[in-house]
């Protein structure tokens, strides 16, 4: 698949938009009073990460990064978006916790990072944001150290094909790639603080 730029540029401005909104709801009073964000699920299924090497992939304002770190772990976040990583950054000084913040696009971090990981982390949200599946694997695959291990927690795809504007079960979207991203329109409540209007989709 070819690499769609301007979907990246929009996206990047998507999220250097709500990054401050973002910043004020997701519940960072835990993460400052000395919690953490993950749920019971993922403190299971990760197990004891004290002293583990994660990569830590779009990781946004860094909540669960940070979450990680206060388990124990040594944290490396990635994102596309700089104004989100100044949040993250902010909260990792309130929280006194010790994580590295790299921006960058995705598909652009090979070149910019080199080193490998115990485990590669991505949380809910992240797979509707990728372009190509493929090309987002080998680089899981490439960070990680033989015998890591890859976490991925998110919601299924086909949730997202249906019409949330109308009532019923009405598919709206392929689930499969078309190789062309979906627009999103603008105009529409935040995910995350419903008094919030996004503007750039």
């Amino acid at each position: 698949m070819t690499r769609d730029f301007e979907a990246e540029r929009i996206n990047k401005e998507h999220w250097d938009e709500v990054a401050p909104v973002h910043g004020n709801s997701y519940g960072k009073e835990a993460l400052i009073n000395g919690n953490h964000l993950l749920d019971a699920t993922q403190v299971a299924e990760l197990g004891d990460i004290t002293g583990k090497k994660i990569l830590h992939l779009q990781c946004h304002i860094g909540t669960d990064t940070l979450s990680l770190a206060r388990l124990g772990a040594e944290v490396t976040g990635v994102d596309i978006s700089g104004e989100s990583l100044k949040v993250a950054r902010d909260l990792a000084v309130r929280t006194g916790l010790d994580a590295r913040f790299i921006e960058t696009p995705l598909f652009d971090l090979p070149g910019v990072l080199d080193e490998t990981f115990d485990m590669v982390y991505t949380s809910t949200g992240v797979l509707c944001w990728i372009s190509d599946l493929d090309q987002w694997a080998a680089i899981v695959k490439k960070f990680l150290k033989p015998g890591g291990t890859f976490y991925l927690m998110d919601s299924h795809p086909f949730m997202h094909v249906f019409d949330d504007e109308v009532d019923g079960l009405t598919v709206r979207y392929p689930y499969f790639s078309k190789g062309k991203p979906i627009d999103w329109p603008g105009n529409w409540p935040d995910y995350s603080d419903e008094n919030y209007i996004v503007e750039i989709a």
